[in-house]
């Protein structure tokens, strides 16, 4: 056969070998047949006459050997198929990867230019949504990004939640000003190393000096990515507004500042091969063209790949002549008495799940099966990889055993998965250690970078929730300390005061209240104030520390913002120009 021609014997081995110790039973079986033939001439005795010839051959030295050298070489053939003879790796088809698109809005000063009404940054807005009910059909991700860039939404498949925290943008929200494209192409490249599809990073931007071009460039170097820009600005440009309100920009000299784009710059980007340049339209086809440009890469057919740990079985092969030689078996004087119950026991097979599954597949195989029907605790209970078996309980919920397998793994990959793991348990410093030891072990592993960025910002969120509720605590405590001032009385009880006893108040007319109103609501006085005084000291510190968080998104992504700054970018200076 053709297969076996393109055997490489350099690479042929066995995938069971263990069942090449089955030729020895087969050998003993092949002896104590031969010695049985040589007492046919005792049944002859017993048998009558007429009888013999229907069941015994006449004498022939090679009618007397075949039946043996049949069962020896079916016998060989079943047991080098069990040994699972190969010499190729198994080759993974490759799989659909789904491409994403970046959104990367410009939140310089200049955005908020008036030459497009209302004025750029609005108006690029209204093209981010529209281009978002064109359905691109890929994920999409926001980032923002003038002296720094801060990621405003992971990659999603929600656009009303896109368009939700677009709506927040405004370059008074970023803490550095002025305009840095290079901080939001190294987001953007952090983010691209997650997918293996050609991806899209959208530039929302009014300008590119020429600087920035050789930035775009070395990005584009590095991946297979792409780059569209959608310019919302004019050729004449306009007065750059000012950071008060009716004012405009002015430099040293005190001229006004013009934020007029550089013509030139956008021509050769749009040269580039994988640039492409959309000027801004009054009506919907330029976001029209890009959903249509990113459907068309929407998904990328990856390549085929061999998997290191897995080899192509070809013992199935040689079960071929092995069943074509067993319907000789059934010819006059052939059956070799019970041998043939082993013959059937070694074709007999039985599926993964079976009570009896550990005599034809190893525990590999077993876990791999149980995996794939969603059977994860078991699989961890078959698996003998570690990797597979910390990684099938991770996915049964088993945190634990998750952490204690993969603390058998010294791999840059077992620590990354010990310090997933950890996370789960909500041992965050542990899991920061995980993430450091994984980067120390392999500098180029960079979903551990991320995964170290996200745990160490989880560790200070949580520390600085609980600073708060402890200063919300002592807040309250320290208010229960303090003496109470006497209340002076107001309008027309002026004869009123807290010395006056309470039979001495008039019986006649409204009653005072504690009333509060203001523009948003009214709050009365409460008919059972007993139930704020049986409120413990962790439920007014989560009060407390409810009623300073702000409900305008703006102010969330601007703090937020403010804490990314000083925690990577903390040597970052405003330019000169900080428009």
């Amino acid at each position: 056969m053709e297969v076996f021609h393109q055997i490489d014997w350099q690479e042929f081995h066995f995938i069971r070998e263990v069942w090449l110790w089955a030729f020895i039973p087969m050998l003993v079986v092949l002896v104590l047949v031969l010695a049985s033939t040589r007492e046919n001439t005792k049944w002859k005795a017993l048998i009558a006459p007429h009888l013999r010839s229907h069941l015994f051959t006449k004498h022939s030295t090679i009618a007397s050997l075949s039946p043996s050298i049949l069962f020896m070489l079916i016998g060989a053939f079943l047991i080098l198929s069990m040994a699972g003879p190969t010499w190729k790796k198994v080759e993974v088809p490759g799989g659909k990867a789904s491409a994403v698109l970046l959104i990367g809005m410009d939140l310089s000063q200049s955005m908020l230019t008036p030459d497009v009404q209302p004025n750029r940054l609005e108006r690029a807005k209204l093209k981010i949504n529209d281009l978002l009910k064109q359905n691109p059909g890929t994920p999409v991700g926001l980032l923002a990004y003038a002296g720094t860039a801060h990621p405003v939404v992971p990659i999603c498949t929600d656009y009303n939640l896109i368009n939700h925290h677009v709506e927040s943008l405004h370059p008074a929200i970023m803490p550095v000003r002025g305009s840095q494209l290079k901080y939001a192409l190294f987001i953007a490249d952090s983010i691209f190393n997650r997918t293996e599809a050609p991806s899209t990073l959208l530039l929302i931007t009014d300008d590119i000096n020429r600087d920035e071009v050789h930035q775009i460039t070395h990005f584009l170097q590095n991946n297979h990515h792409k780059i569209n820009i959608l310019k919302v600005s004019t050729p004449i440009g306009g007065a750059v507004p000012g950071f008060k309100q009716g004012t405009t920009l002015r430099d040293k000299s005190g001229n006004t500042i013009h934020s007029v784009p550089d013509a030139a710059v956008f021509k050769e980007l749009d040269q580039h091969q994988r640039v492409t340049v959309y000027p801004m339209t009054l009506d919907n086809s330029d976001v029209e063209q890009i959903a249509n440009e990113i459907r068309k890469y929407r998904d990328f057919r990856l390549d085929d790949e061999s998997n290191d740990e897995q080899w192509q079985d070809m013992g199935w092969y040689l079960l071929i002549p092995a069943l074509l030689l067993l319907l000789m078996w059934f010819r006059k004087g052939w059956m070799i008495h019970w041998c043939w119950i082993g013959a059937f026991v070694l074709v007999s097979s039985c599926s993964p799940d079976h009570p009896q599954a550990s005599w034809w597949y190893s525990n590999d195989y077993q876990g791999q099966f149980l995996y794939q029907n969603n059977q994860f605790e078991a699989a961890a209970n078959h698996y003998e990889s570690l990797p597979h078996k910390g990684i099938a309980y991770f996915k049964a919920g088993n945190y634990e055993g998750a952490v204690s397998v993969f603390e058998l793994d010294t791999s840059a990959a077992g620590h990354y998965n010990r310090g997933l793991a950890l996370s789960q348990l909500g041992q965050l410093e542990e899991a920061a250690k995980a993430f450091v030891t994984a980067l120390e072990t392999n500098p180029n592993l960079n979903q551990a970078t991320e995964q170290l960025k996200q745990t160490e910002q989880l560790i200070l969120q949580r520390d600085s929730i609980t600073q708060l509720m402890g200063d919300a605590i002592q807040l309250k405590e320290s208010e229960n300390k303090t003496p109470l001032k006497e209340r002076q009385a107001s309008g027309k009880d002026e004869e009123l005061t807290s010395d006056t006893e309470v039979d001495e108040l008039p019986d006649h007319g409204d009653r005072v209240t504690d009333e509060v109103e203001t523009d948003i609501t009214k709050a009365e006085e409460l008919e059972r104030p007993e139930e704020m005084q049986q409120q413990t000291p962790q439920k007014e510190a989560q009060n407390i520390m409810l009623r300073k968080i702000s409900a305008d998104p703006a102010e969330f992504l601007k703090r937020r913002f403010r804490f990314q700054k000083e925690k990577y970018y903390a040597d970052v200076k405003e330019s000169e120009e900080i428009w």
